[in-house]
C-alpha cells in the first residue's frame, strides 16, 4: 500500500503541473481507485472519494494541460492554448450529480430524524477529545454535553442533507458560486 501511496502522490503532483498529464492522471486513478475499492468494503462509503476518483479518471480525456502547464510549455507549436467548453461542463455535471445525489441520500428518517450516522459518528470519544484539546481544562464536561447533544446531532444532519442538496446548484451559477465555496 506505501508504494501505491508513493505512485499516487508523485502522479498527482505531475498532473498539478501539467508533466504527462494524461500518463498522470492515468496513474493517480488507478491508485485512488484501488485504494478507494479497499478502502470503501471496511468503512462508509464517502460520495467525495466517488467524486474525486471520477473527476480524476475524466481528466484522462479531457485536455487539461493546454495552458499553464509543463506540456504546455514543452509544445514546438503551442496551438490556441484555449480548452473547449465540454470538460467545463462534464466536471460541472458531475459536481451537481455527485452532491445532489449524495443530498438525496440523507433524505430518509434515519438520518433526518434520528440523526443515526451522525449520532455514530459523535460517540465515538476522539471526536470530543479532540476538541478538548483546543480548550482549557474547564470546558471538558461542556464539550461532552455539546458533542453529544440533539441539538448538534440534528442541527449536522439537516446541514448536511440541505448543504449536498443544494452546494451543487450553487456552484453551477457565477452569482451564487461564492456563497458555495464559502459554504
Amino acid at each position: 500500500i506505501e508504494v501505491i501511496c508513493v505512485v499516487m502522490g508523485a502522479a498527482a503532483v505531475s498532473l498539478a503541473i501539467g508533466f504527462q498529464h494524461r500518463l498522470s492522471a492515468l496513474l493517480t486513478f488507478l491508485a485512488w481507485a484501488y485504494l478507494y475499492a479497499i478502502e470503501s468494503t471496511r468503512t462508509y462509503w464517502m460520495s467525495y472519494y466517488y467524486l474525486e476518483a471520477i473527476s480524476v479518471f475524466l481528466l484522462i480525456w479531457m485536455p487539461s494541460a493546454e495552458r499553464f502547464s509543463v506540456d504546455a510549455a514543452r509544445r514546438r507549436n503551442p496551438g490556441s492554448g484555449m480548452i473547449p467548453y465540454w470538460p467545463v461542463l462534464l466536471l460541472r455535471a458531475q459536481l451537481v450529480i455527485t452532491y445532489f445525489y449524495a443530498g438525496l441520500a440523507k433524505v430518509n428518517r434515519d438520518w433526518l430524524f434520528e440523526g443515526v450516522p451522525m449520532r455514530m459518528y459523535l460517540e465515538k470519544p476522539w471526536v470530543a477529545e479532540r476538541l478538548k484539546a483546543f480548550l482549557p481544562v474547564s470546558f471538558g464536561r461542556d464539550i461532552d454535553r455539546i458533542v453529544h447533544s440533539p441539538g448538534l446531532i440534528f442541527f449536522l444532519s439537516w446541514s448536511g442533507a440541505i448543504f449536498d442538496l443544494s452546494v451543487g446548484f450553487l456552484l453551477l451559477f457565477r452569482r451564487t458560486r461564492t456563497l458555495g465555496m464559502a459554504l
